[in-house]
């Protein structure tokens, strides 16, 4: 089992993430291996005076949350233990990012498992009506040869 942290940044970003192997200190080393890091980005509401919080990939572009990151120790001003409830946010983030990867999946084979995932039932369990209902907002558009 990995230590799940939550560190602040020189950079002021906060990230929660797994800490795969801390730094040798006999060697000299500073750079912490972490995965599955997670950028906390705080949004303010204003009008009704909330302020809420989002989990998103801490680096852009990088949808391999099972990669591996560098992360270099002087650069962490703050490191905390998440709270029970950042936790919960935080697994619920990083287990409704997999199965999500694969390139080659379909529109509708993506939304199929974002509702299965987010429901709790298997993708079986879903079936042409409810696939029906969430893709009926598709439009079709004519092929390039064809002139309006």
């Amino acid at each position: 089992m990995y230590d799940i942290k939550q560190f602040k940044l020189s950079t002021g970003e906060e990230i929660v993430c797994e800490v795969v192997e801390w730094p040798d200190e006999e060697m000299g080393a500073s750079d912490i291996i972490v995965r599955k890091s997670l950028l906390i980005v705080a949004h303010d509401d204003d009008m009704r005076g909330y302020r809420y919080y989002t989990l998103k990939p801490w680096l852009t572009m990088v949808d391999d949350t099972d990669g591996i990151i560098s992360l270099n120790g002087f650069s962490i001003i703050a490191e905390a233990n998440p709270s029970i409830k950042m936790l919960g946010y935080y697994k619920e983030a990083v287990l409704g990012n997999e199965g999500l990867e694969d390139e080659n999946l379909t529109h509708e084979e993506v939304a199929l498992k974002i509702k299965a995932l987010l429901s709790g039932q298997g993708e079986d369990d879903i079936g042409e009506d409810e696939l029906d209902e969430l893709t009926n907002n598709v439009l079709s558009f004519p092929k390039p040869d064809k002139l309006h």
